[in-house]
């Protein structure tokens, strides 16, 4: 399983249209949850942004930056 997370007020107080809505993949950075495609901080008390977030246990992603960050780093052989 896994967060997704759809920002729906930046930390700047300015609502994201509809239309630009988006579900980006929770990335955890020093106890602080963020979007990983910009790394905006939404958790109350944490940042000025508000979202929605919920658990995928496959997709859920409909970000093009996030799906571009994930298959950069699965593109990575070991």
């Amino acid at each position: 399983m896994h967060t997704v997370v759809m920002i729906l007020k930046t930390e700047d107080g300015d609502d994201v249209e509809k239309d630009e809505r988006k579900w980006c993949l929770v990335h955890v950075s020093a106890g602080a949850s963020m979007t990983l495609c910009t790394g905006e901080v939404f958790e109350f008390g944490e940042g000025n942004a508000s979202a929605k977030t919920k658990q995928v246990s496959r997709g859920g992603i409909t970000c093009e930056d996030c799906l571009d960050i994930i298959n950069e780093i699965k593109s990575i052989r070991l």
